[in-house]
């Protein structure tokens, strides 16, 4: 997977911080069920909800900790100092967006899309962290297409989903989420980096 750009973490979370933060998103969309909710039916058996909350710090922080922790690992070099041969330049994490989007599936799938950038004049994201944070349902394999727009099961690679699991990848490949039989949920976020130097070569 990690030549496709592409990093699983185990025990990225705790089964207790799993379950926190499906509290804390549930209580605060509970407050205001109107907000920063996108809801969309796809047919009477089969509803896909997106919860997206935004400006939260403490949890983007308490992300970046945890992530920057593992990059420390030497299987993570090429991340940590990302050469960017289009842009001639060498990026370096920095953090990650307090822009999170927690993601509710009821019976629901996630159709094929790659992530959006997301460009500040000192910072931009090259990567996507997504965490799960339960697997008491079934199926809801998150898939990616290295090949796109070849979607055949041959240019597949599916990740299973396991709660504190986290997934690493490139911001530019193309994935989607299975479609699955119960209530899934799980939290994303834009890793951030910074230019560190240019290529002269």
């Amino acid at each position: 997977m990690e030549k496709f750009g592409i990093y699983v973490l185990e025990n990225f979370l705790s089964n207790e911080e799993c379950d926190e933060i499906i509290g804390f998103v549930k209580e605060k969309h509970d407050k205001d069920p109107h907000k920063n909710r996108n809801i969309k039916v796809v047919d009477k058996q089969r509803t896909t909800r997106y919860n997206s909350f935004h400006s939260d710090r403490t949890l983007s922080d308490r992300l970046w900790n945890k992530l920057n922790s593992r990059l420390q690992d030497k299987r993570f070099n090429s991340i940590r100092n990302f050469r960017h041969t289009k842009a001639r330049k060498i990026f370096e994490p920095c953090g990650i967006s307090n822009k999170l989007t927690t993601v509710y599936y009821l019976n629901g799938e996630m159709p094929i899309h790659k992530d959006k950038f997301n460009n500040m004049p000192d910072k931009t994201s090259l990567f996507t962290i997504l965490v799960y944070l339960n697997d008491d349902y079934k199926k809801g394999r998150t898939i990616f297409y290295p090949n796109y727009p070849k979607t055949n099961k041959e240019n597949e690679i599916a990740l299973e989903p396991k709660k504190g699991r986290a997934v690493l990848f490139d911001i530019n490949l193309y994935h989607r989420g299975e479609l699955i039989e119960g209530e899934k949920w799980a939290v994303g976020g834009k890793v951030q980096f910074k230019k560190s130097k240019l290529i002269y070569t």
